[in-house]
């Protein structure tokens, strides 16, 4: 019977698997390249998200004019795109279910209830344009396990990443959605990043030390 449960299981991978957008390898990310974003009426979810081009010289900026739709941008270097995604719950372990390619510039995934059945906890929707009217080539999309893991915070993050090329090189722009179980929008916040601030601080104090030749 294990056998029998083992092998539909296998065979509902593969069948998902082969419908799905590319999966490649791991791939290192850096995470100080994300915004840290959180429901400005639960403080639940916990996001981060990145959007920037390879090699990155001039930051994304984040624009939370409209706190339901948060918007990522970049200027214009290189038609290939990054996006780093994390979310964290403080009382429940989450998944994510991500499958297919972008239609016509939008996408969507689900984050899972991993306790109550996998039950839906938000619906997660991404647009991708550019400021030539570019939209994702579907061709060039992959998913990748950004590596290493996402700083934690309120609770252990579950993370996706994607690559793909726009269709012209010109302003690239993301914009992001998230939906409620109940199909509510959910409105944000932008937050200070400890493991950022973390970071920033060691390397003031560094300086300070060296500066005024202290020993360590």
């Amino acid at each position: 019977m294990k056998k029998i449960v083992f092998s539909c299981v296998l065979i509902s991978f593969l069948v998902l698997r082969s419908v799905s957008a590319a999966i490649i390898p791991d791939v290192d990310v850096d995470w100080s390249h994300t915004f840290l974003l959180k429901d400005l009426t639960t403080n639940e979810p916990l996001i981060r998200l990145g959007f920037y081009p390879p090699d990155p010289v001039i930051p994304s900026i984040l624009d939370l004019s409209n706190p339901a739709q948060p918007m990522l941008s970049y200027p214009a270097s290189d038609p290939e795109a990054h996006i780093d995604f994390a979310v964290s719950h403080p009382s429940m372990p989450l998944a994510i279910s991500a499958s297919g390619v972008p239609d016509n510039g939008h996408y969507e995934f689900q984050v899972l209830d991993v306790v109550n059945n996998n039950a839906l906890m938000y619906s997660i929707m991404l647009d991708m344009t550019t400021s030539s009217g570019g939209v994702p080539n579907p061709g060039s999309w992959t998913m990748f396990n950004p590596q290493p893991e996402p700083p934690r915070l309120l609770g252990d993050p579950v993370s996706i990443g994607f690559n793909f090329q726009f269709t012209t090189l010109s302003d690239a722009y993301l914009t992001m959605q998230v939906l409620d179980a109940q199909g509510q929008p959910v409105s944000f916040s932008a937050v200070p990043d400890p493991a950022l601030l973390c970071l920033l601080t060691a390397g003031f104090l560094l300086v300070f030390v060296r500066k005024n030749n202290f020993s360590v």
